[in-house]
């Protein structure tokens, strides 16, 4: 290992941070302040004495060192090069799955070298092929794995490049529903509609990328095309409104991450996060102002010969400018000469007025929207004016999750969301309150969207009349929306009330504040205000300043996500004003029957908090009804402020009204602030041109019908063109913000490449039409979650490739780091973090870590700053035995991190007793396990479980069990532990409460027809029964739900073909098996399909609802698809959400 970084140091620098935990034991009641993150720049001898200069230096024998006490933590995926120094030498490299996984190992060896996969000691694979290795295991359990690189025989040294990743499928092409995103935001039945509309026409509205982040965070999509398809012919002849729709069904996966990044700045300090969010994410979301002005390309006088593949506007012209459009930036040339981007100022008669071109050469590469009738690609200028401003906010979306990481989402927010909102300058807490309704549930993250950057966030959660447990501290680079995994989860017990706290603070001056749902004047209407919902605090610890935002009408953009073993929902509150009556459209009679349904009815598709049930989760006071109104303060309009109410609201909040009088110091947004439309461009330029464009429509036909000489076609085309573009211009697609949230952020002097285009990686999809529509912004949108999943979803692996994380004083084993303190001892703990990049053109010239903190906080008290360049370090004092985790983040791509568990103990004798040592659970229930602890002094228990998917546990003993499988939860006290095994069957009883997406066959009241257990094997189950046996070539009932079982005694899953009929039986993990029935979307073949009462697959014509549907009827691979927005075989028209009518 000793010469390879050395010879690679001019391509890839070890970018290293460090983080110091000073463990005390204590048992002082001193209160833990929020961790702070700072954007100093500490230079690499600034670390202290206690790490060794070359660790920040990015040379020597960085592995060496790396490996010479315990595990090397390495990010998932990872690409490591590296070296073998000697026969004897063996390098590892420790990860951790969080879900089960299918694996790529791959090692490629100068000579000869042995791959091995372990996993808690024993070896689970191995390969030692002379040169190549692979391992591709499937069905990894979460937990954590170490892959051991070692010298074949007579091999004294060779280097190597070790890439550890998911299983990928290139073969799958993402097509998103570009409709089904604006559906879901203007269709009067989406219960997420950001805006009750008039007309039908209203749907075909313009948005940004804010409204994509609205549509993400409430897991309504993506959705494939074939959901809800679009127009795309492309001959402007359709009628939006009639495909733009809401349609309930299950997302692909989930975006938990959505970066906004710094607008457009003439001195060009936002291109290198441009191009850093490029390089990592793959695309950028954004928009510009539309004008043919600086299209034109003609140098003498006439008619104007536009260019469409460049685009530039100058500095300080004054030109029309017409509506926003948005575009997906997808690469840059630094090389595209500037004389390309000439362009000239005319007045009415064609006379030329001025030309203009760039100073320098470069531009963005950008996919558009009308495919066929503009070049599907085009330039921008670096100096075009308006091109991706902080108006447009330009918006980069992190990898996808799978859908099943959480199963219930709790949000008061689903109205839509806005960057106005109350500020306070350097702190502010904003608070929703939710409750669980349902069983046991694990809440597992929190979500929160922020216009700010570089700032700190902290989150505490309170359960029912509990403490306020702060449970995670993070850092942000940039704004934007952001899910923050809890590592341990937190129980939410049935029927509880709950709050989730997000804190964000940053310097005294810098206005912080959420991103919001409330009126907005074009961007959201209907809001209602419900007092107890939503709260701000200027303060952690006390009660005095504080606000009832939700009384206002003001919900902050908090998210809960949990996980519940029974049920995979959405829960929001009932905020909104009915969507009410609406104009028709010119729609064919069948889609003006579909608009027929109330927005009520599409309520009841999502479990609503009603507004009388919000009343009663907040224990209000006495006081009159004014005395609870927040009252303004009397300064002027643009600084008034918010005042506390007079009356106490909640038991628990009964130190808020202690301080009634005081000023909250928080800065409401004022009606100024609101952000006005942009439908056309204001003016009589935009005017003219709207008039022009509806003037011209009528000869659109004309256009098209042309004589076929080459002359007439050639000018028909040019005319075509023309009318094409001045419609363009009316465009109202990407809707900019007047009023946006301007931020600035450190540099991050970085070196890239003259040239990078994703589409030379095979990320971007192709171009598509959007039509007569204004439905850009969903286009733009929807190529950047296809360029994700392309990027990610495949597990590339080039920029950054890898991230690690070591101890240098205490060993990492499996993972964990166990410290055991003697009371008033301090031990200090060095964690260090590298990022590195196997990119020869890009030398990364500065830090690029920073440090999460979860788990139990209050064990904690928190020393120096945290700092985003990760060369500052960290104190940490343990006040108390408890588990924290200590992630490290890179600031490239907030996805790649790589975390280590951190456990104290005191170092006193004991025994620890555990009742019960082994138990058996049916997914979803809940016990209590009890320690007993023998020592001279009493002793604090930390559990811990080696399967926290499978079985959670929190720091009282509490288990809830999550899937099928089996866990080890060990009680540890002292130097004492115990431990009790716990195995989780599929639940059994008749008395299932499964409300899920899917139905049993004959519905209640059908008694089962089996009794016994699951049995877990290979990764399937299959039922013994009481007497012994094993169900088999039969269909059994059991716990309310069918089962097939095949001769082999496995529960059969999937699709499953028994006689001349179809059925599909269950492949998740906490239903597997069980049959299904209703309606069923299957990615696979991307249609629906729908499985009768007793489970068989529909064919043929089927009235469902009062509704007529027809199920492909022939066995060619295609049988029981549903058709839409096609003719029948024999001869129907059925519309593209499969319904036909009269």
């Amino acid at each position: 290992m000793m010469d390879r970084l050395k010879r690679n140091r001019t391509n890839s620098r070890i970018w290293t941070a460090r983080f110091l935990i000073v463990a005390l034991l204590s048992f002082s009641a001193e209160t833990l302040s929020p961790i702070r993150a700072s954007a100093s720049q500490a230079s690499p001898e600034n670390h202290g004495d206690s790490f060794p200069a070359e660790y920040f230096s990015g040379q020597g024998e960085i592995w060496e060192k790396l490996e010479t006490n315990g595990e090397v933590m390495v990010a998932f995926p990872s690409q490591i090069e590296a070296d073998i120094s000697s026969p004897d030498d063996e390098d590892r490299y420790s990860f951790e799955l969080e879900e089960e996984s299918d694996l790529t190992l791959s090692l490629e060896s100068e000579y000869p070298c042995t791959m091995e996969l372990m996993c808690q000691g024993q070896v689970i694979g191995v390969s030692d092929r002379p040169y190549s290795q692979i391992l591709e295991p499937d069905g990894l359990e979460a937990g954590t794995y170490t892959v051991r690189v070692i010298p074949q025989e007579h091999v004294d040294t060779s280097t190597y490049t070790l890439r550890i990743s998911r299983q990928s499928d290139r073969k799958k092409q993402p097509d998103y529903s570009e409709a089904h995103i604006a559906g879901t935001l203007f269709d009067p039945k989406s219960p997420f509609r950001a805006i009750n509309i008039q007309s039908e026409e209203e749907k075909n509205r313009g948005g940004s990328p804010i409204m994509a982040i609205h549509y993400l965070a409430h897991w309504q999509g993506p959705v494939d095309e074939s959901v809800v398809p679009y127009y795309d012919k492309g001959d402007f002849s359709e009628v939006p409104s009639d495909y733009i729709k809401y349609k309930k069904a299950k997302p692909n996966f989930h975006v938990q991450n959505a970066v906004i990044l710094p607008g457009y700045q003439e001195n060009g300090v936002h291109m290198e996060h441009w191009k850093n969010a490029i390089m990592t994410y793959g695309s950028i979301d954004t928009g510009f102002f539309t004008s043919y002005n600086f299209r034109d390309k003609n140098e003498g006088p006439g008619y104007p010969d536009w260019d469409f593949e460049y685009f530039y506007v100058p500095k300080d012209w004054n030109y029309e400018k017409y509506g926003g459009h948005a575009t997906l930036i997808v690469g840059w040339d630094d090389t595209v000469e500037r004389e390309k981007f000439r362009v000239t100022e005319r007045d009415e008669s064609g006379k030329i007025l001025a030309e203009a071109m760039p100073e320098q050469d470069g531009a963005w590469i950008c996919r558009d929207s009308y495919a066929g009738l503009l070049p599907d690609y085009f330039y921008v200028s670096y100096e075009s004016q308006d091109f991706g401003g902080p108006s447009f906010v330009p918006t980069a979306f992190a990898p996808p999750e799978q859908s099943d990481n959480y199963n219930h989402l709790y949000s008061n927010t689903s109205g839509g969301m806005m960057d106005v909102a109350s500020k306070a300058r350097g702190f502010i807490r904003g608070v929703q309150a939710f409750q669980n309704e349902g069983g046991s549930e694990l809440l597992r993250a929190v979500g929160f969207a922020t216009g700010q950057g570089e700032i700190s966030y902290e989150i505490g959660v309170r359960i029912g009349d509990g403490p306020l447990d702060r449970v995670k501290t993070g850092y942000l680079k940039y704004p934007g929306f952001y899910t923050a995994r809890l590592d341990q989860g937190i129980m939410i017990p049935p029927g509880a009330d709950f709050e989730i706290h997000v804190a964000l603070s940053g310097d005294d001056d810098k206005l912080m504040s959420f991103y919001t749902c409330q009126n907005v004047e074009g961007w959201i209407n209907g809001i209602k205000a419900i007092p107890g919902k939503s709260y701000y605090y200027t303060d952690w610890d006390g009660q005095s300043d504080w606000v009832d935002a939700s009384a206002q009408g003001e919900y902050p953009c908090i998210f809960a996500y949990t996980y519940s073993p029974m049920d995979q929902e959405i829960t929001i509150l009932d905020n909104r004003e009915p969507a009410g009556e609406i104009g028709k459209a010119t729609a064919s009679e069948a889609d003006r029957e579909a608009q027929k349904a109330t927005a009520s009815e599409a309520d009841q598709e999502v479990k609503h908090a009603t507004a009388s049930e919000a009343d009663r989760e907040v224990k209000h006071a006495t006081a009159s009804e004014a005395d609870r109104e927040i009252q303004r303060a009397t300064a002027s309009e643009a600084d008034r402020e918010l005042q506390p109410p007079t009356a106490p609201q909640t038991d628990r909040n009964a130190d808020r009204a202690a301080a009634s009088n005081a000023e909250a110091g928080i800065e409401k947004a004022t009606a100024s602030q609101a952000v006005p439309r942009y439908d056309t461009a204001s003016g009589s330029n935009a005017a003219k041109a709207e008039e022009d464009a509806e003037d011209e429509e009528n000869e659109w036909e004309d256009i098209i019908l042309f004589d076929d000489s080459e002359e007439e076609a050639a000018e028909a085309k040019r005319v075509k063109e023309q009318n094409f573009w001045r419609i363009r211009e009316a465009e109202s697609g990407a809707i900019p913000n007047d009023n946006p949230n301007e931020f600035e952020v450190d540099p991050l002097n970085l070196d890239f490449p003259a040239k990078y285009d994703s589409r030379d990686y095979h990320l971007v999809t192709k171009a598509k039409n959007q039509g007569n529509s204004n439905l850009c912004w969903t286009f733009s949108a929807a190529g950047a979650l296809e360029t994700g999943f392309l990027r990610y979803g495949n597990q590339m692996i080039d920029y950054p490739r890898g991230l690690n994380l070591v101890s240098r004083d205490y060993p990492i084993v499996d993972g964990t780091i166990s410290l055991k303190l003697r009371k008033g001892e301090e031990i200090p703990l060095n964690l260090s973090g590298a990022l590195y990049s196997d990119c020869e053109s890009f030398n990364p010239g500065s830090p690029q870590i920073y440090w999460e903190i979860s788990g139990d906080l209050g064990s904690v008290e928190e020393g120096p700053k945290l700092s985003e360049s990760g060369q500052t370090f960290c104190a940490l004092k343990a006040l108390g035995p408890g588990r924290v985790t200590v992630t490290a983040v890179s600031m490239a791509d907030v996805s790649l991190r790589v975390s280590c568990q951190v456990e104290i103990l005191e170092m006193l004798p004991a025994r620890v007793h555990i009742e019960p040592e082994t138990m058996t659970l049916e997914v979803g229930e809940i016990r209590n396990l009890n320690a007993t602890v023998e020592a001279d002094e009493e002793l604090t228990v930390v559990y811990s479980s080696d399967r926290p998917d499978v079985v959670s546990v929190d720091k009282d003993g509490r288990v809830m069990a999550l899937r099928p499988g089996t866990a080890v939860i060990t009680a540890k006290a002292g130097e004492g532990n115990a431990a009790c095994t716990i195995t989780v069957n599929h639940r059994n009883s008749s008395d299932s409460d499964d409300d899920g997406d899917w139905t049993t066959a004959d519905g209640p009241g059908v008694a089962d027809t089996a009794r016994g257990s699951w049995e877990p094997a290979s990764g399937q189950w299959r039922f013994q029964k009481e007497d012994g046996t094993y169900a088999a070539s039969s269909w059994e009932r059991i716990g309310g739900v069918w089962y097939y079982f095949k001769e082999d005694t496995y529960a059969a899953s999937g699709w499953f073909q028994l006689g001349d009929s179809w059925y599909y039986l269950s492949q998740e993990a906490e239903t597997f098996g069980g049959m299904q029935t209703g309606w069923l979307y299957d990615p696979s073949y991307e249609r629906w399909f729908y499985l009768e009462e007793r489970g068989t697959m529909a064919v043929g014509w089927r009235q469902i609802d009062g509704k007529w549907y027809y199920f492909h009827a022939v066995s060619d691979g295609e049988m029981g698809k549903m058709y839409a927005g096609e003719r029948t075989p024999n001869g129907y028209v059925v519309g593209t959400d499969g319904e036909w009518s009269h």
